[in-house]
């Protein structure tokens, strides 16, 4: 037991090394919250032309009868949108971008070799590190999101659906810290990495709903992104919130959400033992 507590410990101070990074770099916070400012205007703005002019169209040809509050696209009313639309950017507050640029670095100037000599996981250690910094991020995205809540006026999910939305945020975090360590980790047989990053988040952009709703792509799409993460990342994140699933459905989304993440935890860590096999095999 006092071993693993001496284990424990030492992850420990990576989390306390990543978290006071975070709050030496206070401009990085206010950089990442211009972007969803900016795209928060110009999703306004579109969705609330595209909700009136389909509005105005289907009390026309009869279709809807009701109040504009009413009416939705894709299972959303125009305020539901905006705030689904809102959660995804306000999120991208806490991703991990930069740790596959650092690993990266670390890679290919054969600083990684060190790690050969610690007596730590550097899997480990990047991802408490990584989770430490992120800290502070996620105390913003919580109180943006309150604010936005209050501000909307928009009704407080029930408790349990309201705790494990903060269980969920917490696995979304980790998700992303494994997904940019293992696009970190493809340096050891790439130069530069930079455009597979690139191309993963455009993927990601679209696939995990964080730019539009994953209801309103056709239905053999949604059938296969059930067998992928990507349904389990913004799409249900922000479903969650909006009290668009029960507790039964938020728990099962949860559950293989984490196992997903199992399996990212897994395949990073293979893929840094054949890197690392890799950095030995050439007297690094």
């Amino acid at each position: 037991m006092n071993k693993e507590l001496f284990e424990m410990k030492k992850y420990v101070e990576y989390l306390k090394i990543g978290f006071k990074t975070s709050i030496e770099y206070k401009s990085y916070i206010l950089g990442a919250l211009i972007t969803p400012a900016f795209m928060g205007f110009f999703f306004y703005f579109i969705w609330s032309y595209i909700y009136d002019v389909r509005y105005t169209a289907a009390i026309e040809e009869g279709i809807f009868t009701g109040a504009f509050s009413n009416f939705t696209i894709g299972g959303f009313t125009f305020e539901e949108m905006l705030v689904y639309l809102l959660i995804g950017l306000l999120f991208s507050v806490v991703r991990s971008t930069q740790v596959s640029e650092e690993i990266s670095e670390k890679i290919r100037s054969g600083d990684i070799s060190i790690f050969l000599c610690r007596p730590v996981s550097f899997i480990k250690s990047i991802v408490f590190q990584s989770f430490g910094a992120k800290i502070i991020n996620l105390s913003v995205f919580g109180f943006l999101l309150v604010a936005m809540t209050f501000v909307l006026q928009l009704p407080t999910p029930p408790l349990t659906i309201l705790m494990i939305f903060l269980l969920y945020a917490v696995c979304m975090i980790i998700f992303d810290i494994f997904l940019y360590v293992m696009i970190g980790g493809l340096s050891f047989w790439f130069v530069e990495i930079w455009g597979i990053r690139a191309s993963i988040e455009q993927v990601l952009w679209i696939l995990s709903g964080r730019v539009l709703p994953l209801t309103l792509f056709p239905q053999i799409m949604q059938t296969i992104l059930v067998f992928t993460p990507f349904l389990y990342l913004e799409f249900t994140f922000a479903s969650l919130y909006l009290g668009k699933l029960t507790v039964f459905e938020a728990l099962r989304a949860m559950g293989i959400f984490t196992l997903w993440i199992t399996l990212m935890g897994v395949g990073t860590w293979y893929l840094y033992k054949k890197g690392f096999e890799k950095v030995s095999s050439f007297g690094g």
